[in-house]
């Protein structure tokens, strides 16, 4: 996570070196460590538009997103037979570390990549994960064809 280590480092340097000045008055000091924040955030944002999808794949309704900046993302997927799986990517390196499993009974299961008897779990997530975002791009790929040539996909 070199962006986020980037931007905490830069933020205790900024931090550092507009505080030490005695002469600053309190509202400089709020005013300089709000830009200092503002400029942290946008630096350290790493979107994925080229995922960002909600709608059909197949019989499944698949929503892809960000949280925290862009540093989290979810593949969420509610299956055509109830079963929702959650995919969540806390690193933003395209690859889940953690599976929530709903079933359509409301028995939920959580997994997580940490833990070693969840290895053949993961090798499987990993292979829907990637499917889904191959998928998600041809659908948007499709979808952006569709609209130059003047038809619409049903």
């Amino acid at each position: 996570m070199f962006l986020g280590g980037g931007v905490k480092f830069y933020l205790c340097n900024t931090a550092k070196h507009l505080f030490n000045q005695n002469t600053m008055t309190l509202t400089e000091k709020i005013r300089n460590l709000c830009l200092a924040g503002i400029t942290a955030a946008a630096m350290s944002g790493c979107y994925d538009y080229q995922y960002h999808f909600k709608g059909r794949i197949g019989r499944d309704y698949v929503v892809f997103g960000e949280e925290s900046l862009g540093l989290k993302h979810y593949l969420k997927v509610n299956r055509h037979d109830g079963t929702v799986v959650t995919y969540i990517d806390t690193d933003a390196d395209m690859s889940p570390e953690r599976v929530i499993i709903e079933s359509p009974r409301g028995i939920k299961k959580v997994y997580r990549f940490r833990d070693v008897w969840t290895k053949p779990i993961f090798a499987e997530a990993e292979k829907q994960y990637q499917s889904y975002l191959k998928k998600i791009i041809e659908a948007k790929t499709k979808e952006g064809t569709n609209l130059l040539v003047g038809t619409e996909s049903r």
